[in-house]
């Protein structure tokens, strides 16, 4: 696809980079939100709505995930490239990201702790993210670039714009969901987290409607 499914401009760029950007703000916000409340959530005491796990074992289960997410992106670009295309699988890696945040918050819920299920939760959590990132982090940029003919000379600085939406998403995260997390529990940072990466699918779906593949 070219620019012209996105006629209207911003800064001589296609509003569609804007799009893109602004939804990968709202992914980073939600995935470092997760990456800076997950490893200590999972060591916390019980009596703090943590999961009171060994720490040598939340390291590396921190680790093994982590390092799942980023190679799940092969595989996710793969199954954009022969089954869904790069559009459909960013909003399933959004809705991936943004219910695996939820799972994590009902993990450190009291219901969750009476019920034996904070486990389960976490788990399904951990797994439920490693997909949306595979899914996301993949397809992203791949549909930036549908965006620019493939000479086009502002293609360089759209994807300064994507990169911006990047590193302003890095920042905010330990502000919004760190900040929660830390003073209103665990719980509220994950939500926080999701919460934002939905925000960020519905600004892409609005804006985006019927204008990519």
């Amino acid at each position: 696809m070219t620019q012209a499914g996105f006629k209207t401009k911003f800064f001589d760029q296609p509003r569609g980079v804007v799009v893109v950007a602004a939804t990968e703000f709202w992914e980073r916000f939600s995935y470092y939100g997760f990456t800076g409340l997950a490893a200590l959530f999972m060591a916390a005491s019980p009596a703090t709505g943590g999961l009171g796990m060994e720490k040598g074992f939340t390291l590396k289960l921190f680790g093994v995930s982590v390092g799942m997410m980023f190679m799940a992106p092969l595989l996710g670009g793969w199954i954009a490239d022969r089954l869904l295309g790069p559009y459909r699988a960013v909003v399933i890696g959004c809705l991936g990201l943004a219910g695996a945040n939820f799972l994590l918050a009902a993990a450190g819920t009291q219901g969750a702790h009476a019920a034996g299920l904070q486990f389960v939760l976490l788990y399904s959590g951990l797994a439920v993210m490693i997909v949306g990132a595979g899914m996301f982090k993949s397809n992203a940029g791949s549909l930036l670039g549908q965006l620019f003919y493939a000479e086009d000379s502002r293609r360089q600085n759209g994807f300064m714009l994507f990169y911006m939406g990047i590193n302003l998403g890095g920042f905010a995260a330990p502000y919004g969901a760190g900040t929660l997390g830390e003073r209103g529990g665990w719980s509220w940072g994950f939500l926080a987290a999701g919460i934002g990466m939905m925000v960020g699918l519905g600004m892409f779906l609005w804006f985006s409607r019927g204008r990519f593949p």
